[in-house]
C-alpha cells in the first residue's frame, strides 16, 4: 500500500512541477529566445550555439569537434557558437559563479535541441554531452534529436515536461542494450507520425489541448522511471513492461469502470 501511495505521489508532484529557466524572465520571453537561436542556427550548419538561460553570473568550458577547449564568461541571458563539424562531438560545462541562483543551458544544432540541462539538482553546474547534428533527410538518431510532439504540446524544448522525457532517454533507457534498441525502433516509428502532429497542433490550438489532455498522464506516470534504478536490461524490461500496464490502466480500465458504473445506475 504504502508503494502505491508513493507511485501516485510522484504522479501528482509531476502535475505541480514548474521551473523558472531564467530567472525573472517570463516563459514567453524564453519561448521566444529559443525560437531566435534556433533561427539562427539554422544559417551555419557547421556551427552550434549554447544559449545560458540563468539569473546570475557564470563560466563555461567548450571541448567542440576539433577537440579545442574554449572558455566563455557570462552573466545572466546569454548564447555564443562553437564548431560542430560533421561526425563530430562536443562537451560543454557551466557552472554557476554565485552560490545562489539557477542556470538553465541548452546546445542548438540546424534548429534541433541537442542536449539541455539546469542546475535544480546539480549544485550549480551543468554538463552537455552529444554528438553533432547534421539532418540529411534522415531522422535524428536515438541519442539526439527532439520530443516534437512533446515540444509543440507544451511549447518549449526547456519545458518541465520536455526536459523529463530527454532526461528518461539519455539518464536510463540509452545506457543498457535493451534501452538503446528500444530507442533505436521507437524512432523509426514515432518519427514517421509525428512531425505531422506537431505542425497540425501549432496550426490548431483545440487540436493542441485535446493533445496535451491526452498525453499529459502517461508523461506524468514516466515520471515514476526517474525515481527508480534501471542500470541492467532486466531492469528495463520489468519496469517498461509495469509502466505499460499502468497506462493500459489508465487510459482503459479506468474509463471502463466509470462506463459500467454508470450504466449499472441507469
Amino acid at each position: 500500500m504504502k508503494k502505491i501511495i508513493f507511485l501516485f505521489s510522484i504522479i501528482a508532484l509531476s502535475f505541480l512541477t514548474n521551473i523558472d529557466f531564467a530567472g525573472a524572465q517570463t516563459q514567453e520571453q524564453v519561448n521566444d529566445r529559443v525560437d531566435l537561436e534556433k533561427r539562427k542556427s539554422m544559417q551555419d550548419p557547421d556551427r552550434a550555439i549554447v544559449i545560458v538561460l540563468s539569473n546570475t553570473q557564470w563560466t563555461a568550458s567548450v571541448e567542440d569537434s576539433h577537440g579545442e577547449i574554449v572558455s566563455r564568461e557570462g552573466n545572466r541571458v546569454e548564447s555564443f557558437v562553437f564548431d560542430c563539424a560533421r561526425g563530430g562531438s562536443f562537451a560543454i560545462e557551466v557552472v554557476m559563479r554565485s552560490p545562489k541562483g539557477q542556470l538553465d543551458a541548452g546546445v542548438i544544432q540546424n534548429g534541433v535541441m541537442l542536449d539541455q540541462a539546469d542546475t535544480t539538482e546539480k549544485f550549480g553546474a551543468v554538463s552537455l554531452t552529444e554528438q553533432c547534428y547534421h539532418p540529411a533527410g534522415t531522422n535524428p538518431s536515438s541519442s539526439g534529436g527532439g520530443c516534437l510532439i512533446a515540444t509543440a504540446t507544451y511549447d518549449s524544448e526547456l519545458a518541465p515536461q520536455v526536459q523529463l522525457l530527454r532526461e528518461l532517454r539519455d539518464n536510463k533507457l540509452l545506457r543498457t542494450e535493451s534501452g538503446f534498441a528500444f530507442m533505436e525502433s521507437f524512432n523509426d516509428f514515432y518519427y514517421s507520425f509525428s512531425p505531422v502532429i506537431a505542425d497540425y497542433e501549432r496550426e490548431n490550438p483545440y487540436f493542441k489541448q485535446g493533445v496535451k489532455l491526452a498525453i499529459t498522464p502517461m508523461i506524468s506516470s514516466l515520471a515514476i522511471l526517474n525515481h527508480v534504478e534501471m542500470e541492467t536490461d532486466v531492469e528495463v524490461l520489468v519496469y517498461g513492461i509495469s509502466l505499460i500496464l499502468l497506462n493500459v490502466g489508465m487510459y482503459l480500465g479506468v474509463p471502463a469502470i466509470v462506463v459500467i458504473g454508470i450504466r449499472k445506475k441507469f
